[in-house]
């Protein structure tokens, strides 16, 4: 995870059949029944061009297309990195968004098929591309395209949005004109949000406000709100789908928000008069905290707190009832990384699954996943820690060539049968060291009803569907071209120049006070001022001067 290591960036996507992994520049689907890879999509330049083309069947020749030329030659393009993909399961689509600031919308055949088919309906000349055979077509079917002016940040889907329409056919952009219609959300580092239609990724409108990166976005349970994090310590509460409607913010965390999470309480909050349920915001931030925030004005609720393990000692322990909301990390990681030793305890990933109230949050400095449950009190959340499974060391290679894992890429909970998936890297140890993907299913169940502790247990048998789906990435994952790409993150922590000047980040400063303090101690002079005039208040000016 250095800003200029390489690697190859991964992510996962999941629906009620398939099993999407992507790795590099490459889309692949995976079936979860046989574990049979059933399409793979890669994302050169060459595919987007024969989009082009199809959209424009005048124009096929290579002459008026040099690109085309060039496919034929085998020269080598510069690697593309899929850095976000996400499944429509209204439209039975895969959006994919890569680090070149392309987007892609890639559609399952059989709609393909009858989209088409409206369209030449509609069209009095019926050209020999759109006649193709049908049985030569993928599972997936690249579909729309879109070119962004900024790299992504982040996108989420939009629930489904009532939309009254006498008609159910598509319209000119390609969008269906249905009764309920979604969209597809997406930020970028530069503060805008962009709200597309589905399945044409053409932009509804955008709307500005954020003055810095958004890390991520989020819906609410209700559909209403759209959740925003961003660099500058703040999370926004927008209405859904007038973006320019702010309802509240969130004031607390005192670095970067990194991750948020949106729950809902099981029970209406009678006692307040609210017929609806009470819902919450869960986000985690660079500070090492994570925050509970009551929708929709952002109201604080608690705060729960992380620590080293080398960071917690014996009085620490002692005093367990008094530190009921801290929680200490194992922070394996970094001991053979000096460059996440300068860095803070991170949130990098978290995840939520509304049937089992579970939390499944990872750190930048662990190699393990912390699995929380969420408990609802007197309307209010409370988190307790169940169990932490490790990803360090699993699957039938780990042993035999000496797999060291390097970082977690991504993980989501299956919602049909609650196991959490994982996706990480892990190096082998050598003089040409090998970096390759692991796929991994945890199981979750409770001990007993009373108990706070969880059973885990990571699905490891070798003939299983896991077990062949885990060597086929491997296999797929030790082919990609390796290539340069920096997680988030890290640029959420860079020290950034505005002419001569650094602008250093908070904790540097406090991690350079504290290691100044440690090696020179105040004088009592020092002390009395300190004392007497303490940073933090405000003098009061005379008047008389």
């Amino acid at each position: 995870l250095q800003p200029n290591s390489e690697r190859f960036m991964s992510l996962l996507s999941l629906s009620k059949q398939y099993i999407a992994v992507a790795a590099g520049h490459t889309l692949n689907v995976f079936c979860r029944n046989t574990a049979k890879l059933l399409f793979t999509h890669e994302c050169d330049g060459t595919d987007v061009i024969k989009l082009q083309l199809q959209q424009n069947p005048k124009k096929q020749s290579s002459d008026a297309h040099p690109q085309i030329a060039a496919e034929d030659s085998k020269e080598e393009k510069p690697s593309t990195v899929i850095t976000h993909i996400v499944y429509a399961a209204k439209y039975d689509c895969f959006i994919i968004v890569t680090d070149n600031k392309q987007m892609r919308l890639l559609i399952h055949r059989n709609l393909f098929i009858e989209k088409r088919a409206k369209q030449n309906n509609g069209n009095d000349e019926i050209d020999d591309v759109s006649m193709s055979d049908d049985s030569d077509l993928p599972l997936y079917v690249l579909f729309a395209h879109r070119k962004m002016d900024k790299k992504i940040s982040t996108m989420c889907l939009s629930s489904l949005v009532d939309k009254p329409s006498t008609s159910t056919s598509t319209d000119d952009t390609g969008t269906d004109t249905c009764t309920q219609s979604q969209y597809l959300i997406t930020a970028d580092k530069f503060g805008v949000i962009y709200l597309h239609h589905l399945p044409s990724l053409a932009i509804k409108h955008d709307s500005h406000g954020h003055l810095c990166i958004i890390t991520h976005i989020a819906m609410d349970v209700s559909g209403k709100y759209v959740i925003s994090c961003d660099k500058d310590f703040k999370i926004r509460i927008s209405r859904f789908p007038k973006m320019f409607i702010i309802d509240g913010f969130c004031f607390g965390h005192t670095q970067a928000v990194t991750k948020c999470v949106t729950m809902q309480h099981p029970q209406p909050d009678n006692d307040n008069g609210n017929a609806s349920p009470s819902q919450f915001i869960l986000s985690g931030s660079v500070d090492g905290t994570l925050r509970f925030w009551r929708m929709p004005f952002g109201d604080p609720s608690s705060v729960y707190t992380f620590v080293k393990t080398t960071d917690v000692v014996a009085a620490a322990q002692e005093e367990k009832d008094k530190h009921e909301n801290e929680f200490a990390i194992e922070c394996d990681l970094e001991a053979k990384n000096e460059d996440l030793r300068k860095q803070p305890l991170v949130v990098t990933h978290m995840k939520y699954n509304a049937s089992t109230h579970m939390v499944a949050v990872a750190f930048n400095k662990s190699s393990k996943i912390y699995l929380f449950e969420v408990r609802f009190t007197a309307q209010q959340p409370t988190l307790v820690l169940g169990a932490s499974v490790s990803i360090a060391a699993v699957g039938d290679d780990a042993a035999d060539d000496g797999a060291e894992c390097v970082a977690l890429y991504d993980l989501m909970f299956d919602e049909v049968s609650g196991s959490l998936l994982t996706l990480s890297a892990h190096k082998t140890v050598g003089d040409a060291p090998v970096m390759h993907l692991q796929f991994n299913v945890v199981t979750i169940g409770k001990i007993v009803d009373d108990q706070q502790e969880l059973c885990v247990e990571i699905q490891n048998q070798p003939n299983s569907v896991v077990g062949i789906i885990r060597k086929q990435i491997e296999q797929i994952s030790r082919q990609v071209p390796k290539c340069e790409i920096t997680p988030l993150y890290l640029d959420l922590l860079r020290n950034w120049s505005i002419g001569d000047e650094i602008q250093k980040k908070p904790y540097m400063e406090k991690i350079e006070t504290q290691t100044v303090t440690a090696t020179a101690a105040p004088t009592n002079n020092e002390k009395e001022e300190n004392a007497q005039e303490p940073p933090a208040k405000k003098r009061k000016l005379d008047p008389e001067n």
